[in-house]
């Protein structure tokens, strides 16, 4: 978003005839300059009501003006796996605001960077849109911003990441040690897609060693992470987020901790030779979405809500750490841990403030590669136990269209004719094994 924000400004635009259709901003990311007027070319609009009223009320009719929005004239495709809620077309910026006069521009230049919402994907290429923000992108516009001694502080950053990017921590301090990077609120999403071995339904497994390793800006209050799976994994989902606020702690570069901790306690029914467990429910966000099961040209019958042929329905739980109360903040915290019920030690402290000089930036690497000394064990969820589901897996797209499936079939009648055809076919003359077309397994 912020590549076609700065193209939109920063380009120059051929004029165009009503006919022809303004094109659309290339994919190569513009220099960030600002634009610096003679100020004897600058209308004052004196005689502009809006201009009559006060600066800072001014400022957020601007703010509020240039606040991101999604184009819905250019949706992403439905069958991927990055077509999400608040995430299902590009975030844009109505920049012709900026355009009206100079003097509009002048006040107003920088604010559709601090308005915007930051995304980052730690994803392979085909989990993610086309265009998105990178780190040098993001790092020009903030030396920029700071060079004419504007804030830099930024709402919200939400980074979408795949467990292979993330658990190590590496990718996501990249974008945490940025200069003059002052984020106030970060959300890491992990979507059903990104946890290890989902294609084979394997039980739920996060990594813990990025909690521990990775600093954020001492402008950070709040961090969020949202876990995301299918609707029939709400048990696991729900076991690792009870174990996220347990286990984890966030720390900023000046030492302070950020807990999910509120002091709200529940208590576990008691099963059949098995004690009730006592822990604290935190602080949590539940969603629930419904999405296409298709994506990559696989459509994934397995996990298919029965009366939505076509469908999947997916489990959000939100885990939100804030920074803690200066009484509780001079304690040591427990040790993080893997959610999987092991042990795991605090985030090791990695500088202050801003670090804008090279001796600075070298101390934060030390320090992180120092975490590397200790390893820590994962949060893992139980198996589940929610009966048999059907024994394709998924199907390609091309395939079902061979078949005669279409989109009113549900998994059971896609899975028997699938079965069905492939008997015709026995190995190894078989087209569904010589093309791998559809994954065979039974999950009990």
């Amino acid at each position: 978003m912020l590549q076609s924000i700065l193209q939109r400004l920063q380009g120059r635009r051929p004029n165009p005839t009503p006919s022809t259709p303004e094109p659309a901003p290339a994919n190569e990311s513009p220099n960030v300059v600002r634009i610096d007027f003679n100020p004897a070319s600058i209308n004052k609009q004196s005689d502009s009501p809006l201009f009559q009223l006060p600066g800072e009320l001014r400022n957020q009719i601007w703010a509020y003006a240039l606040t991101p929005y999604l184009d819905t004239t250019r949706p992403y495709p439905e069958h991927s796996c990055y077509a999400r809620p608040d995430y299902n077309a590009p975030r844009v910026t109505a920049v012709a605001l900026l355009r009206t006069c100079k003097a509009i521009y002048q006040e107003a230049w920088y604010l559709p960077w601090l308005t915007a919402e930051l995304g980052f994907y730690l994803t392979w290429a085909e989990r993610r849109p086309d265009r998105v923000e990178t780190v040098p992108d993001v790092q020009r516009i903030l030396n920029h911003l700071a060079a004419n001694d504007v804030d830099t502080t930024i709402s919200h950053v939400r980074v979408f990441a795949q467990l292979c990017n993330l658990e190590d921590g590496f990718c996501l301090q990249d974008i945490l040690n940025m200069k003059h990077f002052r984020p106030l609120e970060v959300t890491v999403t992990i979507r059903h897609t990104d946890f290890w071995s989902w294609e084979n339904d394997a039980s739920l497994t996060v990594g813990s060693n990025w909690v521990r390793r990775c600093a954020f800006p001492n402008s950070t209050q709040v961090v969020r992470v949202e876990f995301e799976s299918l609707e029939r994994k709400k048990a696991s989902i729900d076991h690792i987020a009870r174990q996220a606020v347990e286990h984890w702690e966030f720390k900023r570069r000046d030492g302070t901790k950020l807990t999910a901790k509120r002091g709200n306690m529940r208590t576990t029914p008691a099963k059949e030779g098995e004690e009730s467990v006592v822990y604290d429910e935190g602080e949590t966000e539940v969603m629930r979405w419904t999405g296409s099961s298709t994506w990559a040209g696989e459509r994934w019958i397995r996990d298919e809500i029965a009366s939505q042929p076509g469908k999947l329905q997916y489990y959000v739980k939100s885990v939100v750490w804030r920074v803690k109360a200066a009484e509780s903040a001079a304690k040591d915290p427990e040790p993080a841990i893997d959610i999987a019920d092991t042990a795991e030690p605090e985030a090791a402290s990695q500088g202050d403030q801003d670090h804008d000089s090279d001796e600075e930036s070298e101390e934060l690497d030390e320090d992180f590669d120092s975490c590397w000394d200790e390893d820590y064990l994962p949060l893992i969820a139980p198996p589940e136990t929610d009966g048999l589901r059907p024994a394709v897996v998924s199907v390609e797209t091309t395939t079902l269209e061979e078949l005669g499936c279409d989109d009113s079939m549900n998994a059971d009648e896609v899975a028997m004719r699938v079965i069905q055809w492939q008997s015709e076919y026995p190995p190894p003359t078989s087209r569904a094994l010589q093309s791998s077309f559809f994954t065979p397994a039974y999950h009990g």
